[in-house]
This record gives C-alpha cells, structure tokens and sequence, in this order.
C-alpha cells in the first residue's frame, strides 16, 4: 500500500504511519513534555517513633569543617566539643579546665573498671575449663571442646592482660578445624611417601626431611595450643600411620578430606561467599542487559520494511 507524497508515491507499512500521522519536522511528539515524578511524602514522626535518639547519635557525628592550626580539618561534632573543652581549659578557663579534668578522671577509672573485669572474666573461665577437663579425664570421658579453651587462655597477672589464641565459639573454631584436619593429611602424605619409596625432601631450619612432615609442622606451629598435640599423643598418632598398609594410608587420607568438605561454612565465609554471588550476579545482569539490548537492536534490522506490501 502507499500514498501519494508530493512529487513521489511515499509507502505506508510498518513503522511507515501516513503523512498525516507523523512528527513534524522541528515539533515535539509531547509537547507538555515528560510529566515530573511525584516526590513521595514522608511520614509523619511522632514520639511514639522515638526518634530523639537518633537525632541524638545523628547530631554527635555529624562531620564539622574547622581550622585548626591553619589548615581546613574535618571532624565529629562531639570531637569537636570535647576539643574545645580541652583547648579552653589549657588556655586557663576554670571552668572548662575542671570539666576536662573531670572527663579525663572518669574515663581513667572507667577503663581500669573494664581491664580488672576483663581479666577476672578470662581467668574464672580458665579455672572452671580446667576443673571441668579434669574431672573428665578422671572419669575417663571424651574431653570436651570449650570456647575458649583455657588451654588458649593466657594471663599476665602482672599487667592484667589477656591472650586468647584460640576460638571463643564454634563457628570461629571451623577455620582451625580445616588446619587441623590438614595437618594430619600431610603427616599421612609423609608416611604414605616413605611406603611408596618416592619421598620428597625439603630443608629447613638447617635440617632435611619430607617436604610433607616439614608442612605439617609448620601447620601445628600456627595453630592455637588447643589443637596441638603433646608429644605422647603425636608418638601415638605418628605410630598408628606408620603401622598402616599403603591402601588403607590412602583410604585414611580420603576420609580426612571428606572430613574437610563436610565442615560447615563460617559465618564470615558465607558473607564473603555471599559478596563475591552478588558482584557476579550484578556482571551477570549487565552483560544479560547490553546482551539484550544488541539481540532487540539485531531483530529490528530483521524485521520487514512495510508488512502489507505487495
């Protein structure tokens, strides 16, 4: 189908309207143009809402820009009060010298409150893990695991500090229980070389041994003192390997990694894990996105000129 167009027939199809129907030459298609988007209005707070806090907290760090010393610096309000009481009291006013003071003071006896706390804490937990680990190895129990273990718990009395190497709970104790499990895989590897008559040494310290005893040692050393082995419980492990056929080393190796795979996530790895899902998820959605894009683009050159045309 067409229409006469002047001096030419002008067709009429698809995406080709009639003269009449289209957009004139320096004239808008919407002349009242894109209509604004409505701001959505917000809520009314109330006290029941509670917002005072929040202002409150909103208000204490809000960031300032002052001069100090010459130079343009940003600071959080409540820094900032803090600072001019300081710099006030220095100067001589009595008043903002005995409030300094006064916070100063507190804060002193606040911190030691805390440290004595802290340390009397760590220590009633050393004591009772102790008593508790015990009781059953007199009873002849299988000794628990604790968070801490007090093995991992180390006080200096002197300065009333505390050292905890180890785990405080068992999603934290998940990345030593790979280690540890690891360890014993490469200890098995060494053996498992000895048998097979293809061990691969390694220098260290000033000493030659299996490269695998070497990594294992070095696995042990970074791990907390809870999951090291005392020496008679290592002769034992090391002897039960070597009293081992080189078919069953291996069947003890793959169960350790099975052990390995079927520990659960930490809940720091699962937030990583989770991270890494959506930066992919987001590359995944543009690439699908401009993908799309060129897949419309290539089906509109595909589409025919003027449906309708004989």
């Amino acid at each position: 189908m067409s229409v006469d167009n002047g001096d030419k027939e002008y067709p009429v199809g698809y995406g080709k309207p009639p003269a009449e129907h289209r957009f004139r030459k320096g004239q808008s298609g919407n002349p009242k143009g894109r209509p604004k988007k409505q701001k959505k209005q917000p809520e009314t707070l109330g006290f029941r809402d509670m917002p005072l806090a929040g202002y409150v907290e909103k208000e204490a760090f809000r960031d300032l820009t002052l001069m100090e010393n010459g130079k343009s610096i940003e600071i959080p309000a409540s820094q900032a009060i803090l600072r001019s009481i300081m710099v006030d009291g220095v100067k001589g006013n009595r008043l903002a010298k005995k409030q300094a003071y006064q916070l100063l003071r507190q804060e002193e006896e606040a911190v030691a409150d805390r440290v004595v706390k802290h340390f009397l804490r760590y220590e009633k937990l050393k004591s009772e893990g102790e008593a508790a680990l015990a009781i059953c190895a007199e009873k002849g129990l299988d000794l628990p695991r604790l968070y801490p273990h007090p093995d991992d718990i180390l006080l200096n009395r002197a300065n009333l500090e505390v050292h905890v190497l180890g785990p405080l709970s068992k999603d934290e104790a998940i990345p030593y229980e790979r280690a540890a499990l690891a360890r014993d895989i490469y200890h098995a590897y060494s053996f498992l070389e000895e048998k097979t008559g293809k061990v691969s040494a390694m220098e260290f310290g000033g000493n030659t041994g299996s490269s695998w005893t070497v990594i294992a040692m070095l696995t042990e050393d970074a791990l907390p003192p809870s999951y090291q082995r005392d020496e008679d419980t290592a002769l034992g492990f090391y002897l039960g390997l070597q009293s081992l056929t080189k078919k069953k080393l291996q069947q003890k190796i793959d169960d350790m990694f099975r052990q390995i795979e079927a520990l659960p996530k930490s809940v720091e790895e699962q937030i990583e894990a989770r991270k890494r899902a959506v930066k992919v998820a987001a590359l995944v959605g543009e690439g699908l996105e401009f993908g799309l894009a060129d897949l419309e683009k290539m089906q509109q050159r595909l589409r025919p000129t003027g449906r309708g045309e004989k």
